[in-house]
């Protein structure tokens, strides 16, 4: 069961990483509180875009 948590959350955090659209949408639904910070997609949004700003620097 844990493993189909972690391929589904990986899923979804390639889907933002892929989207910038869907990423910015989330990202600013997380930053003006209409999603709350602990929110599985803030923390799976926030992941892409660190994984996507580390990529750029590598």
């Amino acid at each position: 069961m844990l493993v189909t948590l972690y391929a589904c959350a990986r899923g979804i955090i390639d889907d933002f990483k892929k989207d910038e659209k869907l990423r910015t949408e989330f990202l600013k639904k997380c930053d003006n509180g209409e999603l709350h910070e602990q929110d599985l997609n803030c923390q799976n949004v926030k992941k892409a875009s660190n994984d996507n700003f580390d990529l750029n620097f590598n």
